[in-house]
Formats: structure tokens, C-alpha cells, sequence
């Protein structure tokens, strides 16, 4: 019999049809496990390229939980951790040990950013890898919240909201840019991009990636907008257009090589002014040649015009010619409103027969009202134990005054005391967005 005719009476044989079984799983299984590689690979690049370095992350973050797939942004793998905290890891190619030095010194001087627009950074004291916890960016579903590019593009905001969001972010820089490292190296946002300023509902912006790009440095910042520009950066496809979008928005010197030793404070003004114009014309910024300042309010014209210059040295070095935004109707200080809700309700009582109640409810308003005139005359004195005395009686008369301890934690934050204040103002946006306003405003009117 030929080897032929027995070869098919093997295959034919049950034996045989075990053995060609046998075979198809086993190349089945091999494409499965070349598809999940795949699929492993296209999801998790970085992860995929650095396994045992994002091991080790994963392991100092492993009391936390992650949510949904990690996605590959300008500087590393971004994912939600706890539901609450958005996680960076760079990769190790960019992290060496003069940038985790400079993310400590950051890190320990976070503590002294207590501006609300802030995202707090959750400290890991750590030297084997660089990791950046933000809290604030979140909504209550864990998903990311708007950004300026979402929110600000929409022409039908008004010009209140939008002067109010510049306002806030001005006096956050202004606080950071008053700031130093223990070697005295002055702190700059340097990334400052649509896509990384967050709304809240309540109008409050949140400010993502803070210290990130002080951390790596000028150079570093140049080199990956770079490789984004070449496409071999292995990023999310809609993130690199977004980011390439954004880039305009840098100052020249981040764009240049020979000027990167100028990038500092000075370029987070090139960006304000850069963004500043998008926020007002509801459009993307394409150049400072082509602004349509019609759009934009007459009484920034200047500003914005100095904040543009070509050259750092012509920029603004502080956001103190933004002061006359004090007298600007939509920013003034609104507790006359307060003290016409006492009026308005003790008309209301007049309109009962109940005189006795309406003399004890008319006696209380005064009262309060004195409380609060006196707090505030005590503030502009710069009298501050004074007034936080003043508001203190306040919020003991009527424990539900918004206004009271929004005006409390003003108090709170001249006299240094900043956790206090942080405190009272998170108890008067309880009770009261707009009371919880004005401290937030007065922190921008003091820039």
C-alpha cells in the first residue's frame, strides 16, 4: 500500500480526526492570543512597552481603584483611579531623577496653593516612579468635567461668566507665581491649555496639570509637542488634534530652542492672553494677527495686547492692572441683597396682623445687618480678628447666612488661617452658592 492510501486511512480513522481537532484548537488559540496581545497593545500602549515599571506603579496605587480603559495623553498614561482622582504616570524614557527632584520640590510647596481653582494633588512619597493624583476634576458619575474648549465656545454665554472665569484664573496664577521652590526657582502653570481648565456647575473653574510641565521642564515640553507634531508620540488620535489645536497657545520662547531658558512665569501670560481672546470671541485662537478685538471688552484691550508681546520682557509681571475690574457692575459686592431680603420679609409681616412678631423679626434683621456692617467696615480697615468677631456673631444669630460665612472665611484667609477658610467657605457654598461667590471673587479682587 502506498504511503498515500495510508495517510488518508489515518486521517479518516478516529484517531486521526482527534489529531485534526487537536490541531484547529491549537491554531485557534494562537489567534486568540495574538488578538488579545493586539488588543493589549492598541489600549495600553505604554503599559504594553514598560510592563514592569507600570507594575510598580500599579503596585504603590494599589489601594486604589481603577474605572474604564487608561488613555495615552501629551505627558503619559491618564486613567480614573477611586472614581473620584484622575491618575498620571509618565513613562520612564521622560522621568529621570532631576525631574522627580523638581516634582517633589513641587509637591511640597503644593501645600501653599490654596486657591480653590486648584486641582489638589493627592502626595505619594516615592522615588522609583513619578505619579500625579488630581482630585476636583471629576463630576459626582466620575466623568471628566467640561473644559474651557466645551464650555467657552458656546457664543450664547454671557460676558459676566466669561470675565468671571478669567478673573478666578488670573488671581490662581497670581497666587502660584508668587510662589518659590526651596531652591528658589519661581512656580509656572506652562501648559496653560483649553482642554486642561475645567467648569464646574456652579461656574467655578478647576485647573488641571498643575506643576507637570514645571516638573519637566522647558525642554521636555518642547520635545514631546514635537514628536506630537512628527506623529511619533503614541497618543489617543482625537487628543493629539486637540492638543495640536492648543499648541498655538504657547509663548514663542516654549516653541523655540534657543529661548527655552526664558520660559517661566512670563509664559503663562502669553497663554492668559491667548486664551483670554478665545474665552471672549467664542472662537479658537489662531494668532495674535488675526483678533478680532471688537469682540473682546475695551478695557482689556491692553492688557491682553501687553500679555501678547513677541517678547517676554514686554509681558505684564503681574495681574495687578486687571484691579479696575473692581469697579465693573457684574463684580461688585452684592450683600446689599441680603439686607433687602430682610426689608422684603418684614414688609411681608406687616401685611399679618402680628405686630409683636414683626417688631422681634425687624429688631433680629438689625441686628444681623449690624453684624455685617461692622464685619465689613472692619475689613476694609484691615482689622481681621475684628471682623471675623463680627461674623462669627453673624453665623451664631443665623446659622443658615451664607453670606456670613463666606465673609467669615475672608476673615479666616487674611489672618493666614487657610484650612479655616477653606472650611467656612465649603459651609457657605453648602448653603448658598452665590454667598460662597464672594470669596471666591475677593480672592480675584486681590490680585
Amino acid at each position: 500500500m502506498r504511503v498515500w492510501e495510508r495517510l488518508q486511512l489515518a486521517f479518516y480513522s478516529p484517531f486521526g480526526t482527534l489529531l485534526l481537532l487537536v490541531f484547529i484548537a491549537f491554531i485557534f488559540l494562537c489567534l486568540l492570543y495574538f488578538f488579545l496581545l493586539w488588543r493589549k497593545k492598541k489600549s495600553d500602549h505604554l503599559a504594553y512597552l514598560n510592563s514592569a515599571y507600570y507594575e510598580k506603579a500599579e503596585t504603590i496605587l494599589a489601594k486604589y481603584r481603577c474605572k474604564g480603559r487608561p488613555l495615552i495623553d501629551l505627558f503619559g498614561r491618564r486613567s480614573i483611579v477611586d472614581y473620584s482622582l484622575v491618575c498620571l504616570i509618565p513613562p520612564p524614557d521622560l522621568v529621570n531623577a532631576q525631574i522627580l527632584d523638581r516634582w517633589n520640590l513641587f509637591l511640597h510647596e503644593e501645600s501653599e496653593l490654596v486657591h480653590p481653582a486648584f486641582a489638589r494633588q493627592v502626595y505619594l512619597e516615592n522615588r522609583s516612579c513619578m505619579i500625579s493624583l488630581q482630585s476636583g476634576l471629576l463630576s459626582d458619575q466620575a466623568r471628566h468635567l467640561p473644559n474651557f474648549r466645551h464650555c467657552f465656545w458656546d457664543s450664547t454665554l454671557s460676558l459676566s461668566i466669561r470675565e468671571g472665569a478669567l478673573l478666578e484664573l488670573a488671581s490662581a496664577l497670581s497666587l502660584l507665581h508668587s510662589l518659590k521652590t526651596e531652591n528658589g526657582r519661581p512656580l509656572y502653570h506652562g501648559i496653560l491649555l483649553p482642554s486642561l481648565l475645567f467648569l464646574k456647575e456652579d461656574r467655578e473653574i478647576v485647573i488641571a496639570d498643575t506643576g507637570i510641565a514645571f516638573a519637566f521642564g522647558a525642554q521636555c515640553v518642547h520635545e514631546r509637542f514635537k514628536q506630537l507634531r512628527g506623529k511619533d508620540l503614541p497618543i489617543e488620535r482625537y487628543r493629539a488634534l486637540e492638543l495640536l489645536e492648543e499648541e498655538i497657545m504657547l509663548s514663542p520662547e516654549q516653541k523655540d530652542l534657543a529661548l527655552l531658558d526664558q520660559v517661566g512665569p512670563c509664559s503663562d501670560f502669553y497663554a492668559f492672553g491667548a486664551l483670554a481672546v478665545s474665552v471672549f470671541t467664542a472662537k479658537r485662537f489662531v494668532s495674535d494677527s488675526k483678533i478680532d478685538w471688537k469682540v473682546v471688552p475695551a478695557s482689556w484691550h491692553l492688557f491682553l495686547q501687553r500679555c501678547l508681546s513677541l517678547n517676554p520682557k514686554e509681558r505684564p509681571k503681574d495681574f495687578k492692572e486687571l484691579e479696575w475690574l473692581l469697579s465693573v457692575p457684574e463684580f461688585a459686592l452684592t450683600h446689599q441683597k441680603t439686607l433687602a431680603k430682610y426689608s422684603q420679609e418684614e414688609k411681608m409681616m406687616e401685611w399679618k396682623e402680628l405686630p409683636q412678631l414683626m417688631e422681634q423679626l425687624k429688631k433680629e434683621a438689625q441686628d444681623l445687618d449690624k453684624s455685617f456692617i461692622r464685619g465689613k467696615t472692619a475689613l476694609m480697615q484691615n482689622n481681621f480678628s475684628l471682623a471675623k468677631k463680627h461674623f462669627n456673631d453673624l453665623i451664631v444669630k443665623e446659622p443658615h447666612n451664607g453670606y456670613g460665612y463666606a465673609y467669615l472665611a475672608i476673615s479666616y484667609y487674611e489672618m493666614g488661617e487657610h484650612a479655616q477658610a477653606q472650611h467656612y467657605y465649603e459651609k457657605a457654598k453648602s448653603l448658598d452658592v452665590k454667598a460662597a461667590r464672594e470669596y471666591r471673587e475677593y480672592l480675584t479682587f486681590r490680585i
